[in-house]
């Protein structure tokens, strides 16, 4: 889990490729939240967290701060 917006070097992408890592960046909205809306809002995203790194590999993924009826996390280029 990460809130830098999975900003990172070609090598440090390459990695997490190579090693076959799940990655969820969490949108920028995150950061700008008061601790326990951030944890509120973890904890209603975790069971799709869970779901997609239970059926995946290789993948980086962004979390949005607002549900708003999303069932699924948008994809990103690791």
């Amino acid at each position: 889990m990460s809130i830098d917006q999975f900003r990172k070097s070609v090598a440090e992408r390459e990695l997490v490729r190579e090693h076959g890592l799940t990655v969820f960046a969490l949108d920028r909205q995150w950061s700008s939240k008061p601790y326990w809306d951030m944890t509120a809002r973890l904890v209603e995203w975790w069971p799709t967290i869970l779901e997609v790194a239970a059926h995946t590999s290789k993948a980086a993924y962004r979390v949005p701060f607002r549900r708003q009826g999303q069932k699924t996390l948008q994809q990103i280029r690791a």
